[in-house]
């Protein structure tokens, strides 16, 4: 009496493409003849689709009541599609050099990486200010989107002062200087080699600052200190028209200087 042989059970799987979807299928390839199938998830069916990643038991019966058990492992990704951003915005007022650095990582390499602004590059460089967006696929083709990424850039840098002009040629001229915009704190650079914002102690000329904000952006501009001209008197002298008279005059008139005038 002769036992009935084994049978092989064949089969073909095939895992989830994205991580955590129910897209795994197996499709069984049993021998000729006629079976029911039974699955350890409660499906019926010879094969099964649509499943999640996971260990399935199939038991095979036989018109003849006999059994055979196969169990097979649905995969998927080791973890989901994500990403890391590093974003630098732009350092200086017009600059153009902010950056967006996408570090894709899960999911199933290589990947592809398309930006709002139609570039299939990982990284973007040379920025101007905007928003932007990216659209991450993997090799399965799972995908991410970034949210939206705001490259911004500082305010110009702009200088306002209030200049105090010397006197009598003496060195108690001032320039009292008001820096915003860009990035602070600021460091500044004089003709005269002073490195504080304001500057007292000027006598008349001109004076060139380079103000650097933490970014090491400039700005550049020349100030003039004046003074008055030297004060200047010219007389016109009447003289007495008879001897004893009281009617003599001095007539002056003068120039330069700061008005009003005390005499």
């Amino acid at each position: 009496v002769n036992a009935a042989t084994s049978i092989e059970i064949s089969n073909t799987i095939y895992d989830v493409n994205c991580y955590g979807e129910s897209t795994g299928a197996v499709i069984l390839s049993p021998p000729a003849g006629n079976f029911a199938f039974a699955w350890s998830n409660g499906t019926a069916n010879q094969n099964l689709i649509g499943v999640p990643a996971g260990n399935y038991t199939v038991t095979l019966t036989t018109s003849q009541a006999c059994s055979y058990d196969t169990t097979v492992t649905v995969s998927q990704p080791a973890s989901p599609l994500s990403y890391g951003i590093n974003e630098v915005d732009i350092s200086c007022w017009k600059a153009e050099d902010g950056s967006i650095d996408i570090t894709p990582t899960g999911g199933t390499g290589p990947y592809t990486v398309y930006w709002s602004t139609g570039d299939f590059v990982e990284d973007l460089d040379s920025l101007k200010p905007g928003i932007y967006v990216c659209y991450i696929f993997d090799a399965n083709y799972c995908i991410e989107f970034s949210p939206y990424i705001f490259i911004t850039q500082p305010n110009e840098l702009v200088n306002t002062l209030t200049i105090t002009d010397a006197t009598c040629g003496l060195p108690n001229g001032a320039i009292d200087l008001f820096v915003t915009g860009g990035t602070p704190p600021y460091t500044f650079a004089w003709s005269n080699s002073a490195s504080s914002e304001d500057v007292t102690g000027l006598i008349a000329g001109t004076y060139h600052v380079t103000s650097t904000d933490a970014n090491g952006c400039t700005i550049t501009a020349s100030y003039l200190v004046t003074e008055p001209s030297q004060i200047a008197v010219t007389g016109l002298v009447s003289d007495l028209s008879c001897f004893g008279f009281y009617d003599g005059a001095v007539d002056i008139t003068v120039t330069g200087g700061q008005p009003q005038y005390s005499y």
